[in-house]
């Protein structure tokens, strides 16, 4: 369910900054850039809409917007009946400024052999502040990594209603922010999910639903929190995360990555790569070998899963709940055996113990002292011991 909704969002925020027609002389600037821009990340199919009402405000009402993408197994419809952008203008770089943008009634069809078929609703979502980015700086002259994306200082989806694998569900509370720079789209955003709520019944793994039912979960509330950044600084990006996926009253994994030294110029040539150059992979990881890892961080948090699933396990396996935590404890000791690094293998042996005993939290981290090169990484392979060291790896319990 995970993928068909973060795949939902991306497609409803692309409207809010998409308008596109087949009538060409009577679209704003705006428009025909928007216009190339979707025609070229669609292979070229270019959306259709009804009609096109303009102001001398700078607003801009579309009415009817049709788009079709893919073939076979791997379609997308995108129909909306509404948009509304109020307050366009454009900036000295080139960047577009949309104040508001709102639109109603869209309806995303999304059809590929990963997810089959899914169906969403969205009654209307809106965004303020909304920065299209130009392929390049009008200024500098310097082009534009996020040429062609929006970025938008908040917006806000109420509701997506979702169909998959014959049943419904609703997203709710949907919202992101920004804040950055305005001409190249850099900074920081957070996204957030209030409420995935998937009845237990729903589950199509039965041995999964069943269990969940006999903990006394009748549905799986899920909700997310993510903050963003990336930054460019002399041709190199540093890029972080910090994840939080939640299941109401049962437990959180948290998932923090921070990088950087990442060259501009490796993600231009993943693009050629995409687009069919067939840049020989000796050349790709020479940009790669510069990139340095500044830190990760996952942890588990228990609310009640886990405090549950022990005991109901333990008398599936006709134990105490005490023999059981051995046991598990015991299997993890001997898998960790070959790990060359004894100080390591007996903190995870500790932690974990600890965790099962009182389930809190479970955290692993890697956090070195000064950012570690991809060249340095792949050297460490060979010494686990001065990896394990250099990288600052920990695990700990209810910490």
């Amino acid at each position: 369910m995970i993928k068909p909704l973060a795949r939902a969002i991306s497609f409803s925020f692309i409207l809010l900054i998409a308008s596109i027609s087949a009538h060409a002389e009577s679209e704003p600037e705006i428009i025909r850039q928007m216009l190339d821009n979707m025609a070229e990340q669609s292979g070229g199919v270019r959306p259709t809409y009804e009609s096109l009402k303009l102001d001398d405000s700078g607003n801009i009402i579309l009415s009817g917007l049709l788009s079709r993408t893919g073939h076979g197994n791997n379609r997308v419809t995108i129909s909306v009946d509404t948009i509304r952008f109020n307050g366009v203008s454009k900036r000295r770089s080139g960047t577009y400024v949309i104040s508001q943008a709102e639109w109603n009634g869209a309806v995303i069809d999304l059809n590929n052999p990963d997810t089959g078929p899914v169906h969403l609703s969205v009654p209307t979502s809106t965004a303020r502040n909304v920065y299209f980015i130009a392929a390049e700086n009008l200024v500098t002259g310097k082009p534009n990594l996020l040429a062609g994306t929006a970025v938008y200082e908040t917006g806000n989806i109420p509701v997506i209603k979702l169909k998959f694998d014959g049943k419904g569900f609703e997203a709710k509370n949907i919202k992101v922010k920004w804040k950055g720079d305005r001409d190249s789209g850099y900074g920081r955003w957070n996204m957030s999910l209030g409420s995935l709520a998937i009845p237990v019944k729903a589950i199509s793994d039965r041995i999964t639903a069943t269990i969940l039912q006999d903990l006394q979960y009748q549905i799986l509330d899920i909700g997310f929190n993510g903050n963003f950044a990336l930054e460019e600084k002399n041709g190199n990006l540093a890029v972080g995360s910090a994840l939080t996926l939640s299941g109401q009253k049962m437990g959180q994994i948290e998932l923090v990555f921070a990088g950087q030294d990442i060259p501009v110029a490796l993600i231009e040539k993943m693009r050629q790569m995409q687009d069919g150059d067939k840049e020989n992979m000796a050349g790709m990881m020479s940009y790669m070998m510069g990139m340095k890892l500044s830190g990760l961080k996952l942890r588990i948090a228990d609310n009640s899963l886990i405090r549950k699933a022990l005991p109901y396990l333990a008398e599936k396996e006709g134990m105490s709940l005490d023999a059981y935590i051995d046991s598990a404890v015991k299997n993890l000791k001997q898998a960790l055996s070959d790990l060359p690094v004894p100080e390591l293998q007996q903190q995870t042996v500790n932690a974990v113990r600890q965790f099962l005993l009182d389930p809190k939290n479970l955290t692993f981290q890697a956090k070195p002292e000064q950012p570690v090169s991809a060249t340095v990484l792949m050297g460490l392979i060979i010494a686990p011991a001065t990896a394990v060291k250099m990288l600052g790896v920990s695990i700990s319990a209810n910490e």
